[in-house]
């Protein structure tokens, strides 16, 4: 029996939880994706002096993603929210923010492998010419980097929406695979530029799921919600102990 007969908490990565998840506390979606973060930060394609080369599939993406995809594994209905709330926040927060930035957009471009060029994409954007890829590394480069740049261009319209509206958004409706990708190259972004290295250090780890039962809130830590055992539900319980329905997909 645990020590004066509490449970004691884990993180996600089996260490003793410092500061649980709780009503107030960092939401576990901005947790998760700051662990991506830590799992990436050793990465020779994460380091700041990898900052200029582009990544997308063929070009590393897929080996950083593995490194990521198994925080989500009992957890897949918070992958698009940790994309949404977590990497695009944070992108946000540090890069487009004129309170909060800690780097340029265009120091963002740069870091990514990128160069402002009118006349080769409708975006304005190239892969910087000094790194030889093929046709097929090129688009999967831009892809990616244009899928972050468009909700990046969205971000204060879905920033204020509420669960439901967030549901029926055709551009929030973001498919896991392209959800995974954006964390990872957020993630690599903002650890190039060499800014989420102090955020790992502030921001908590996880708390591991012991087992189906009510846990705080993954998206706003304001009420608790149901996980079964292999997935988060539509179950909420508020304060006063009404249960309600919120579906997160």
């Amino acid at each position: 029996m645990p020590l004066f007969g509490r449970s004691r908490v884990l993180t996600i990565n089996g260490r003793p939880q410092t500061q649980p998840e709780a009503p107030g506390s960092i939401q576990r979606r901005l947790r998760l994706f700051v662990e991506c973060e830590r799992r990436l930060a050793d990465d020779p394609l994460a380091l700041p002096s990898a900052a200029g080369r582009p990544i997308g599939d063929g070009l590393g993406l897929e080996s950083l993603v593995a490194k990521i995809a198994p925080l989500f594994v009992r957890e897949r209905s918070l992958i698009r929210w940790a994309a949404l709330r977590g990497a695009f926040t944070e992108l946000f927060v540090r890069i487009f923010d004129p309170g909060s930035a800690a780097a340029s957009p265009a120091e963002l471009i740069y870091a990514m492998g990128f160069i402002l060029d009118d006349t080769q994409d409708e975006a304005g954007f190239a892969v910087n010419p000094q790194w030889q890829v093929t046709p097929e590394q090129r688009e999967g480069a831009l892809g990616i980097f244009s899928s972050v740049s468009i909700r990046m261009d969205d971000y204060d319209r879905y920033s204020q929406m509420n669960i439901a509206d967030v549901n029926a958004d055709p551009r929030c409706q973001i498919p896991v695979a392209v959800a995974l990708d954006a964390i990872a190259w957020s993630a690599v972004a903002l650890l190039r530029l060499g800014i989420a290295q102090q955020v790992i250090a502030q921001v908590p780890e996880p708390d591991a799921l012991s087992g189906p039962g009510w846990y705080t809130d993954p998206l706003w830590a304001k009420a608790e919600r149901y996980w079964d055992g292999s997935d988060w539900t539509a179950r909420c319980r508020l304060n006063d102990g009404r249960e309600t329905s919120v579906p997160l997909a």
